[in-house]
């Protein structure tokens, strides 16, 4: 591998995720009068156990306060690292996915534009 090709994929940061909601999403207004929806969504794979991934939406479709229990979405967007104060002192964080799209899996018109973004995002490596 060159050092232009190595260059080029260290600044990727795309996560791809599919599976079913797990339990409803949380909406809440921030003093900033920004929207913020979080929810997590369930993902089985084979026989390996769930693995539950926790996404972050910023200004939020209406439509994704009334996703459901067990109804499946893809997400495109990125890993993020968040920091916050825990009301006992100090600090906490968590990892999760902050989502760029949003739609539903058996939709197969958002499921196209899911892909479409993922592939715009690698197109961006230049390669």
């Amino acid at each position: 591998m060159s050092a232009s090709e190595s260059k080029a994929i260290t600044g990727l940061n795309l996560a791809i995720v599919c599976g079913a909601v797990s339990g409803e999403p949380e909406v809440r207004v921030l003093e900033s009068g920004r929207r913020l929806a979080t929810f997590s969504l369930r993902i089985r794979i084979d026989a390996e156990p769930a693995v539950s991934v926790p996404v972050t939406v910023w200004e939020p479709a209406v439509w994704i306060e009334d996703l459901v229990n067990g109804e499946e979405v893809v997400v495109v967007g990125r890993v993020r690292r968040r920091f916050f104060a825990l009301a006992a002192g100090g600090r906490g964080n968590r990892v999760d996915v902050e989502a760029t799209y949003v739609g539903r899996a058996k939709q197969k018109r958002q499921l196209g534009c899911a892909i479409r973004r993922a592939e715009q995002a690698l197109g961006s490596l230049g390669g």
